[in-house]
């Protein structure tokens, strides 16, 4: 299959980022070489005695001290402790500060290294960067996303395809709801949601149909039960909603709101974060399709947070990813392999 010319595009940045990167880095020491002269820089070169001078061998991981002549592991303490292959993950981290983030596949074949290996080195810079999304980002739901969820991954349900790992997380949420809303009033569920401040144009009954929806979709005759509104009301609420774009229709004619939701609070009330938002998920969408083509379930909050690290400037600048890892623990096998993404996806809104 022909290439498009954005994935043309790509393929000749991605091979000049490596030869520019390969005239710097040619070889594990080198990549060791370049932490020990930042950490150098930091002041962070010292023995446990306290002595700041020391001896090193080139390319080595070790120093020793010139007072009690004991050796100390300099990346001890650091993402990059026990770790092998640094020249492939300083490159990972070279190729993601020029908002170049590589595939395990394509790592493998960049720096020759094994599929397993690779892997374990996107992961890790993965979820050091989704460690750090402010509390102020947004929660979404898998809906938003579900037409990139491709691969299968071991949380996916036996015998199922990749959606199905997100349609249970949709009935666990709302079986969740639907017990916290039995025996509930219309007044109780639409004291939820700040309906007037979000759209004061809707007349009573959208207003209740509106406040109604919630991130887990419903039929016409789930909103006739909990609104108590006879279905030709409902009906021509929702056709009303639907063109003011603040709600969708799902197949098999179920209903959702086109959610934004604060991550400890009601719907905001700003229609122009529904735009930016819009703006930033269809760049994501894109973003997915040009490097991975689909992701599964399990690590679509690794994919959001690396998409986070490319699009939000005024976060990040050069060299603070580098020297994140630098301050960030080491994460062990286990921290890799039972990473899972939660019910809500994150992602903070920022302008692009």
């Amino acid at each position: 299959m022909a290439k498009s010319e954005a994935e043309v595009a790509l393929d000749i940045a991605i091979k000049k980022t490596y030869r520019a990167f390969s005239r710097r880095v040619r070889t594990d020491g080198d990549a060791s070489d370049l932490i020990f002269k930042k950490l150098k820089q930091q002041k962070r070169i010292r023995c446990q005695c306290g002595c700041m001078k020391v001896q090193r061998s080139k390319g080595s991981r070790v120093f020793i001290c010139m007072t009690c002549k004991a050796k100390t592991y300099f990346t001890a303490g650091t993402a990059y402790e026990g770790a092998g292959r640094l020249r492939a993950r300083l490159g990972v981290i070279y190729f993601a500060e020029r908002n170049l983030i590589l595939t395990a596949s394509k790592v493998s074949q960049l720096f020759k290294v094994g599929s397993g290996t690779a892997r374990s080195i996107v992961l890790n810079q993965a979820i050091i960067l989704n460690e750090t999304m402010p509390d102020s980002a947004l929660e979404l739901t898998g809906q938003e996303v579900a037409s990139l969820i491709y691969r299968r991954s071991c949380e996916t349900p036996a015998r199922r395809p990749p959606i199905a790992e997100q349609e249970e997380i949709d009935n666990e949420v709302s079986q969740s709801e639907a017990c916290k809303n039995a025996g509930n009033s219309e007044t109780d569920f639409t004291e939820n949601v700040d309906v007037d401040g979000f759209a004061p144009d809707l007349s009573d009954a959208q207003k209740q149909v509106f406040a109604a929806l919630s991130n887990v979709s419903r039929s016409a005759d789930d909103l006739c039960i909990l609104t108590g509104l006879p279905a030709g009301i409902v009906g021509s609420s929702l056709v009303i909603l639907h063109l003011d774009n603040l709600i969708e229709e799902l197949p098999g004619g179920r209903y959702t709101r086109i959610t934004l939701r604060e991550k400890s609070g009601p719907l905001t009330s700003s229609p122009n974060d529904f735009a930016m938002l819009e703006v930033l998920l269809n760049a994501f969408h894109t973003f997915i399709k040009l490097t991975s083509k689909g992701v599964s379930r399990k690590c679509m909050q690794l994919y959001l947070a690396q998409f986070w690290y490319c699009v939000d400037k005024s976060r990040w600048h050069k060299n603070d990813l580098f020297n994140l890892y630098l301050d960030h623990a080491p994460l062990g096998h286990q921290d890799l392999r039972n990473f899972v993404s939660s019910n809500r996806l994150k992602l903070p809104l920022v302008s692009i």
